[in-house]
Formats: C-alpha cells, structure tokens, sequence
C-alpha cells in the first residue's frame, strides 16, 4: 500500500520534532543558528524549520552531521504520542473506506478498537476488531501502515461477503478462509481481533 505524505502543517500527526542536539553542539561552539547558513551549507529555509521544530530535508540533515561530525541522534530526536496516533489511525481508516466507497461498512471507535461490520442485512454477518495502538517499529510512517494493510485485508474480506459480488450469499457469516490471519479457525473467523 502506497503511503500518502503528510504535509508539514497537519495536526493529526503526533510527530514531535525537537533539535536539542543541535542547540547544544550551537552552545558548545558558541554560534548562532544564523551561522550555520554559510558554515554548514544549509539554506534559511532550514534555519526556520530547525527553529519552528519542523522536519528538514534528510539533504540539510546530513549537512550538519558532516559539519558537526555527528550522527543524526546527536542533532535531532523524534518522539510520538500515542493517544494522538490512536485518533490518527481511526481517522485514516473511516477516510480509507470513504476513499474507497465503502458505505457499507459500519466504523465504529470502541476505547483503543475500531470495530467495522457490514450492513448488508438486519444483522451484521461479520464484525473485526482492529487495535488502534500503533506499531512504532514502522518508524517513518508512525506506525500506520501496517495497520492500513491490516484494514485493507478486513475491506477485501468484507467485500466477499457483499451479496452482490457473487462470492457469498446474502447473510452469509463465513469470512473467507484465504483471508483469515493465521492463528484463527474458521469458527473464530466471524470476529477477528488485529
């Protein structure tokens, strides 16, 4: 799954981006920030963003490494909220099933799940669990996209129990077996907990 960048202003991302490194190695050499412009090789623009604790090109990263003789830890740390990455990840999955016409799926937070079912008859026929912590192993995507696989795979699974998509019959509430993660029988197929 192809992953959409964030824009530097959007505040559903918990990325914090803090420079106290670099604030130190400035103290410790007794230069301006300012000086880094004709030192290190790196343009205003970067100035503002190290002041603003924005994100700066990995180009101008490697710069104040090389200037410094540092490595990246020594110049910047990133760190995450999870609370705002939980509200992050629900976001992205209602905007993933919206994104992708899927009306028919029922999105609903519960505490740290989302909890999707269908709505094809009275009753729903499935119902998925998906924990909303997130896997910061995936550094630069603060741990959504294995998430996002994760929902990609339940919406598949969905999608075959749609009456109309001649796989499965009206009210079936069999999860189609090549689409059930390991770990679960087919009788636990109609819950499943990611």
């Amino acid at each position: 799954m192809a992953r959409t960048p964030r824009d530097k202003n959007d505040k559903t991302s918990s990325r914090k981006i803090n420079y106290d490194g670099l604030e130190a190695l400035l103290d410790k050499y007794g230069m301006l920030k300012s000086d880094l412009i004709p030192l290190a090789g790196v343009t205003s623009n970067v100035v503002a963003a190290i002041s603003k604790g924005e994100q700066i090109s990995m180009y101008a990263a490697v710069r104040l490494c090389e200037f410094f003789h540092v490595d990246f830890s020594q110049i910047m740390n990133v760190t995450w909220n999870p609370e705002e990455d939980k509200d992050f990840i629900y976001a992205m999955i209602v905007r993933l099933a919206k994104a992708t016409n899927r009306d028919y799926i029922n999105i609903k937070r519960n505490g740290d799940y989302a909890e999707l079912t269908d709505t094809f008859g009275e009753t729903p026929s499935c119902f998925f669990r998906v924990s909303l912590i997130p896997d910061y192993s995936d550094f630069e995507t603060n741990g959504t996209t294995k998430k996002l696989e994760q929902v990609a795979t339940i919406f598949k699974a969905i999608d075959e129990l749609k009456p109309d998509s001649g796989k499965k019959g009206k009210g079936s509430s069999a999860t189609p077996k090549n689409l059930v993660p390991d770990g679960l029988s087919s009788d636990d197929s109609q819950t499943m907990e990611l």
